[in-house]
């Protein structure tokens, strides 16, 4: 593929662990393989257009959809700097989210993103969908395990659209010791939750995996075919045992019992944590996690990602 020069949307720094934002993740990994990228951080239109007057620019990226719904004026130069969205989240749940992107991704290129089921309306909304999926952080590494501390572990928020996961959690808090790594360490002590620990970075994720005999990796409430959130690449991307709620297509990323561990129903998910508390064979364990760590580096990296962002962009051309 001819060498290009992309112009990356990246927001505006708000958050404490901003090193981890995916943008930037992405973003070092462009750099590192040695494409021309172009990030910009704020003034988004002024500098779009000082770089659209003043170098040869082959299209624009961004992920945020607060960054592109405050600056829709960025749609109109589709027809001369071809806009790609790499949208990573659901449009489904939230209606205002929905509103905004049934406006703004008929305006563009390509819309990337996971919610493959909507696809066939995306494309009667005139908008042009490719299914693309996140990955893990080269910053995660495999730490051997230590002293276990915790039966379960799960990172994650707690917000309306978690009901459900939320009061699955809650079971499993009242039968085994439970420990939450979360932005949100009020909202879940508030609900009951003992060992609450606030939200690590990326870079951590290995030690602290390494001391909990069992990872959980749960979805939202309205889980669908082909939509999952970057989690399951973090966990098992920094050396997790896991056990993941099965979604259609995950299959074809992991593989059960070698990567990880998939359960359907609740039942299954109890017996899963039952057997694997009690099972005193470490060997067999190491060897799924070492597993897993392996396949998320070698098929879920974000150069692998990038690879195929840029494949669909000269297919399509």
């Amino acid at each position: 593929m001819k060498q290009k020069t992309f112009i990356y949307l990246i927001p505006k720094k708000r958050k404490k662990q901003y090193n981890q934002c995916t943008e930037l993740i992405i973003v070092k990994r462009f750099l590192k393989m040695d494409y021309n990228i172009i990030p910009i951080y704020n003034f988004y239109i002024i500098k779009i257009l000082f770089y659209f007057f003043t170098k040869k620019i082959d299209g624009i990226i961004v992920n945020s959809i607060n960054v592109l719904w405050k600056n829709k004026l960025i749609t109109k130069l589709n027809d001369f700097i071809p806009i790609y969205w790499w949208y990573f989240d659901t449009t489904q749940i939230n209606r205002k989210n929905f509103l905004k992107v049934s406006k703004l991704a008929p305006k563009v290129k390509k819309f990337f993103n996971k919610e493959k089921a909507y696809f066939n309306n995306y494309r009667k909304m005139g908008i042009n969908p490719i299914w693309l999926d996140q990955g893990t952080n080269p910053e995660c590494n495999f730490i051997n395990t230590s002293k276990i501390k915790f039966d379960l572990g799960f990172i994650g928020s707690m917000n309306w659209v978690h009901k459900e996961r939320t009061d699955l959690l809650k079971e499993l808090n009242e039968k085994y010791k439970l420990a939450i790594y979360t932005p949100h360490e009020v909202r879940f002590k508030k609900n009951g939750f003992k060992y609450v620990f606030p939200a690590i970075p990326h870079s951590d994720f290995g030690k602290i995996v390494s001391e909990i005999k069992i990872m959980l990796n749960l979805n939202i409430t309205k889980s669908q075919p082909y939509y999952w959130s970057n989690r399951i690449h973090l966990l098992l991307g920094s050396g997790a045992f896991c056990i993941s709620e099965y979604i259609e297509g995950i299959e074809k990323s992991y593989e059960n019992k070698r990567d990880c561990l998939f359960f359907n129903t609740k039942k299954e998910l109890y017996e899963l944590i039952d057997y694997w508390i009690q099972n005193k064979n470490n060997l067999e364990r190491e060897k799924i996690r070492h597993d897993g760590f392996i396949t998320t580096h070698k098929k879920h990296s974000y150069e692998k990602r990038i690879i195929e962002f840029l494949n669909h962009i000269e297919k399509n051309n």
